[in-house]
């Protein structure tokens, strides 16, 4: 888990200040919502780009902010703003690939993990590369678990609902995915290893 928790390096914090423009939006005042598009734009559009591809990520993402803005008024402040966004956005991509009749395009996650967040990883650019293939790896599933809880930043309560699947469903796939990357990158980590300890051993002979 600590593997992807260095990886997305994210805060899960529903800020005030999106709570104060949440809430002037739903009052009618467009500059608070372009606020809020400019505070959640990049993440969101990397989000929808890892599930639709970067090609039709824009027009996902704007049938996203406009389907979030005629939806603002029915929005219970009960929630988060960023769990409701990042629903919307994934029953989006749902509605694209079945407009496309086709499956989920599965682009790298370097091309979808915002550069920041790329800088921030704690490893060589060799271990991001082991660990954004491990991800491309596992079922699709898990990924969206992953997805939804790291990238959207959602609760695995919330992402269990937006999924529609059963919490305790959700907690499995969450850890099984978590499982498979670490005991994967770990043998990943042996075999490059292996082959240096025989060079030594050999030429300690």
């Amino acid at each position: 888990m600590r593997l992807l928790t260095q990886f997305v390096n994210l805060v899960s914090v529903e800020t005030d200040n999106d709570a104060r423009l949440v809430a002037a939006a739903q009052r009618g005042s467009r500059e608070a919502y372009d606020a809020l598009i400019r505070a959640h734009q990049r993440q969101l559009r990397g989000f929808l780009a890892g599930r639709v591809g970067q090609s039709a990520a824009d027009d996902v993402l704007q049938e996203t902010w406009l389907a979030a803005w005629q939806a603002l008024p029915k929005f219970s402040r009960r929630g988060r703003f960023r769990a409701w966004l990042y629903g919307i956005a994934f029953h989006k991509s749902i509605d694209f690939h079945r407009s496309k009749a086709r499956m989920p395009v599965e682009m790298p996650l370097e091309e979808t993990v915002p550069a920041a967040d790329m800088h921030d990883w704690s490893g060589s650019a060799e271990r991001r590369e082991d660990v954004l293939r491990l991800i491309e790896q596992l079922p699709d599933e898990q990924r969206e678990v992953l997805d939804l809880y790291y990238y959207g930043e959602l609760t695995l309560a919330e992402v269990a609902l937006e999924l529609k699947r059963n919490l305790n469903t959700v907690k499995s796939q969450f850890y099984r995915a978590h499982s498979a990357i670490s005991s994967r990158f770990e043998q990943t980590e042996r075999r490059d290893v292996a082959p240096l300890l025989t060079r030594e051993s050999e030429t300690g002979r």
